[in-house]
């Protein structure tokens, strides 16, 4: 009927019942004597999505007396069915019941199907065996609806219930029951039972369709099951039945939830390929592909594919991209990405500047972080707990404790609570200038900003022991084979996630100590917790057995410092990479005993994590020679079968921190007895001393700054070397033959003294030292003194031009010059390309290693330009010539420890070892390296003082 029709459609969007009536007084007659018109109306409204019109005109064609049948209700109960209106279809339900209107199992299924859309599967449920049942309306498409919306909620169990009483029913199960059922398990994480509903499908005489497909992949997209998907394609294919984008899309998000960015990069070309749509989501999808698997570079290729393709990218795109810039440390490269998203209209928003400001994290600066920080106010935006918790954790890399606070100000200052990962930071960069207490002090004045304490769970089981029980802590003993996740589900059942959290867990073969907060993501229990760990305030000790060549002897200790980065997604695997996140372990060696070879032998080891990646102590040891027994993943066959072992030899032996009330808690687990019967079965060392029991040993702890014993040690050195080097000089003025003799200022003699010895001193203690931050420093102090030896040879060198006119001499000297600045601009080139050009560590030695050889050269070019001048000038100027001897053997000395220290680094390098840690020397490499640097710049010294005391004797 277009005239009534045309005269409601013309309504506004909020109408009432009176303007409905104005609109149909003129044909109102008509529709209420003739039914079939009403019906049209009504079916016309609700294709329009006029779902409230045509509700007020149901309601007023029953207030004119006309009549109202099936027909009519079911109209409107399709339209609430489109739009997910439940409520209005269960009172419409209940109005026919009123009216004693049939509504029949059309009605009962648009209204549970309506309950599906708005994702009430409850009231689904209720309508299903509820109304449905009772009047027996049920049929094969009421029970799709109520399993779609036990699908959409999720509740997997309950679709497939649902699917398996369609046949318990007597009815004919249809592809859709099975298609919502798999989505049901697609929203519920149980890809492997999709796979069985899809298996299924021709057993009960159906095939499955392409949604049957794109539903599967979906659930294999959210288990990151990528090979799965990518197969699930390939049968699509051979079934002649081409992939959707759907289907496809799907597929990619494996693919980039698995960081398989190659897979997902040939999907994108294959689509190109048979000319499907290929969107914005689609290359969003690679891009993230690119994040997952840390390639920036293939990242910026999926923005200029977009940008071949006039699909200008998106703000989120950007964002992927300065995201895998964010590992290496590409700053440069990110904000460039950002400067070029503005440029197309695209405003970076808050991930933006968190993924700059991690960028500069990783990368050490700690300024531009800040300064990014800083600069998100002025683009109107607010920094969130991720943007400080950057910041800060860039300050705490760089040791700027004094930032690292101004940065926590700056959050509480914007009634923003950080969490404990960035109160943590602020912790640990004030733990390494202050020391431990200062770090407490900051985690207790942040203690009641995180809430009050939640009331601790009372009831749990699972047969998990308890080792302790502290205010907002408890600590469990985990047995091998079972992940941490399982355990806490035994200990509090499914509902654990809303109950407790750990911030620290143990991979599934490992057993030992595990704590647990009492309290759920955010509450004050998880953030004390965390923020002890991120400053590194808890400390671990494991147990753990090795096979390898020789370590040391029982008792020594040492640190690997070595970068890990974790590969994969599921099935993850960590190495050493120059890109990976930095990584300390510290050990300690227990016992010996006889290996099932001469070169293996096993040992126990006391491991002593500073950090918390993934896999690191196994990582660590097996880098260096060292894989532990029973380590199928980076063991060797050696270490897998040694004494039978059963599992991974790796147990949390201790745990030492501090529960919510500040107090310190020291836990403890016992040795599982199969790992107690492997070393039990093991010849211990013939040596009677090199055996430590570990049981009887008191709880240590390796100390804070582990190189303060070595600094006390190095300075007695350096005092003794003074004072000897005093004594000389003392001697030196009473007997003129002395090769010192005769030096001409105080002045001069005091700098070569501290210069030489603050060389030596620095040298050795940056070789000993075990703090990144200390060791820089150190050896820039090292350089330093290095440079006024070399000032000091500058201004002989001045002098000896001034007063000797000789061609010979003059052009010794300016070799000497020439060989100083070739060696000066290879350690330029070096300084610039290592970092740029990603060059080989055995290239970076090579080119330091050619640095001072040159300078070397130089260094002789000089002694012989010497040798050659003729000293008859007045007696003073000999003096300049005695110190110029002094300061070259001085130089010689300098030049010849650090050739011979890149030597050894060199063959380290060409022998396959990727670290460069100095507490692991070889005998042979040691003598070798002793007699260039010590021995052969004395006989220099000594072979030529004859020479220069019978010049000065010459008239």
């Amino acid at each position: 009927m277009p005239g009534a029709f045309d005269a409601v459609a013309q309504l506004p969007a909020v109408v009432s019942l009176a303007d409905v009536r104005r609109a149909l007084q003129a044909e109102l007659t008509d529709l209420v004597a003739e039914p079939k018109l009403a019906t049209s109306l009504l079916q016309r409204l609700g294709r329009r999505g006029r779902l409230e019109v045509a509700q007020l005109v149901l309601q007023t064609l029953r207030s004119a007396a006309a009549e109202t049948n099936v027909f009519h209700y079911g109209a409107v109960l399709a339209a609430c069915s489109k739009t997910g209106a439940w409520k209005l279809a269960v009172a419409l339900l209940q109005e026919m019941d009123a009216q004693n209107v049939q509504g029949g199992a059309i009605c009962c299924n648009a209204a549970i199907s309506a309950c599906d859309k708005a994702g009430e599967w409850q009231k689904a449920l209720l309508l299903l065996w509820g109304k449905a049942a009772v009047d027996g309306y049920i049929n094969e498409f009421c029970c799709n609806s109520a399993i779609s919306a036990c699908g959409r909620a999720g509740l997997w169990e309950l679709a497939l219930s649902h699917l398996a009483a369609v046949s318990e029913l007597s009815l004919v199960p249809t592809d859709m029951n099975y298609n919502a059922a798999i989505t049901g398990c697609e929203r519920g994480s149980q890809w492997e039972r999709a796979l069985v509903l899809l298996g299924a499908m021709p057993a009960a005489g159906l095939q499955p369709t392409a949604f049957s497909f794109s539903s599967v992949i979906a659930a294999c997209e959210g288990a990151s099951q990528w090979q799965a998907s990518l197969s699930f394609l390939q049968l699509m294919d051979r079934q002649k039945m081409p992939p959707d984008t759907i289907s496809w899309t799907a597929a990619m998000g494996a693919c980039v939830k698995a960081a398989r960015w190659e897979d997902a990069l040939d999907l994108l070309v294959r689509m190109s390929q048979r000319q499907m749509e290929v969107d914005r989501y689609c290359f969003n999808a690679a891009a993230s592909a690119c994040e997952k698997g840390d390639r920036w570079d293939v990242a910026l290729s999926v923005l200029a594919m977009m940008n071949v393709r006039r699909l200008p990218p998106e703000i989120v795109t950007y964002n992927a991209a300065m995201a895998s810039c964010k590992r290496n440390g590409l700053w440069e490269v990110a904000l460039g990405l950002m400067e070029q998203a503005e440029a197309t209209s695209q405003l970076p928003d808050v991930i933006s500047f968190n993924c700059l400001i991690g960028t500069c994290h990783l990368a050490g600066r700690w300024d531009l972080s800040l300064h990014f920080l800083s600069a998100m106010q002025p683009s109107a935006l607010t920094p969130d707990r991720s943007s400080y918790t950057e910041a800060a954790g860039a300050c705490e890399k760089s040791s700027q404790w004094q930032q690292a606070l101004e940065v926590l100000s700056s959050a509480l200052s914007q009634q923003l609570v950080p969490d404990g990962t960035c109160v943590g930071a602020v912790a640990g960069a004030l733990r390494s200038a202050k020391g431990e207490d200062a770090a407490l002090g900051v985690l207790q004045q942040l203690r009641k900003r995180w809430g009050p304490q939640n009331a601790e769970p009372k009831n749990f089981g699972g047969g998990i022991p308890v080792l302790a029980k502290r205010p907002g802590v408890l600590v469990v003993s985990k047995r091998e084979g079972l992940s941490t996740e399982d355990l806490l589900e035994k200990l509090f059942g499914s509902r654990w996630p809303t109950v407790v959290q750990t911030v620290s867990r143990l991979d599934y073969p490992t057993s030992g100590v595990l704590p647990i907060a009492l309290g759920p993501e955010g509450s004050a229990e998880c953030s004390w917790l965390q923020a002890q760990f991120a400053a590194k305030l808890v400390k671990k000790e494991y147990l753990c057995l090795a096979l390898g060549p020789f370590f040391g002897e029982v008792g020594d200790e040492g640190y690997i410092t070595k970068p890990l980065r974790t590969v994969g997604i599921g099935s993850l695997r960590t190495e050493v990479s120059p890109s990976g996140r930095y990584a300390r372990t510290g050990y300690r060696i227990l016992r010996r005993f006889d290996g099932p070879e001469s070169s293996l032998e096993p040992k126990l080891l006391l491991a002593m994590p500073e950090t918390g990646r993934t896999h690191q102590i196994r990582v660590h040891l097996a880098s260096m020679d060292q894989p532990l027994v029973g380590d199928q993943t980076y063991g060797t066959p050696d270490s897998e079968n040694l004494g039978r072992c059963p599992r991974l030899f790796l147990h949390c032996h201790r745990i030492q921190l501090r529960d919510l009330s500040g107090q310190s808690l020291l836990a403890e687990a016992p040795l599982p007895p199969q790992l107690q019967e492997v070393l039990d079965g093991l010849e211990p060392t013939a040596d009677p001393k090199r055996i430590v029991v570990y049981e009887n040993r008191q709880c240590e702890t390796m100390p804070e700054f582990p190189w303060v014993d070595e600094r006390l040690f190095l300075g007695i050195k350096l005092v003794t070397l003074i004072c000897v080097q005093l004594i000389v000089i003392m001697l030196s003025g009473k007997d003129s033959q002395s090769p010192v003799a005769g030096i001409p200022t105080p002045t001069y003699r005091k700098v070569i003294t501290a210069a030489w010895h603050a060389w030596d001193f620095t040298r050795d203690f940056s070789n000993r030292t075990t703090v990144d931050r200390i060791q820089r420093e150190w050896t820039a102090l090292q350089h330093l003194s290095f440079w006024v030896v070399q000032g000091t040879l500058m201004a002989y060198i001045n002098e000896v031009l001034r007063r000797q006119e000789e061609v010979s001499c003059r052009l010794g000297f300016r070799r000497f010059w020439m060989w100083l600045l070739a060696g000066f601009i290879i350690l330029l080139l070096r300084v610039f390309l290592v970092p740029l050009a990603n060059l080989d560590p055995v290239a970076s030695v090579c080119m330091r290693l050619a640095a001072q050889v040159c300078t070397l050269v130089g260094e002789i070019m000089a002694y012989r330009a010497l040798t050659q001048l003729q000293l008859e000038i007045e007696t003073n100027f000999k003096a300049f010539r005695r110190q110029f001897v002094t300061t070259l053997c001085v130089l010689m000395y300098i030049n010849l420890t650090e050739i011979s220290e890149q030597l050894f680094l060199l063959m380290r390098h060409l022998c396959g070892h990727s670290g460069v840690e100095v507490e692991f020397f070889d005998a042979e490499i040691s003598v070798f390296q002793y007699f260039i640097s010590e021995t052969l710049p004395l006989l220099v010294i000594i072979f030529n003082t004859p020479d220069w005391r019978a010049r000065d004797r010459q008239p």
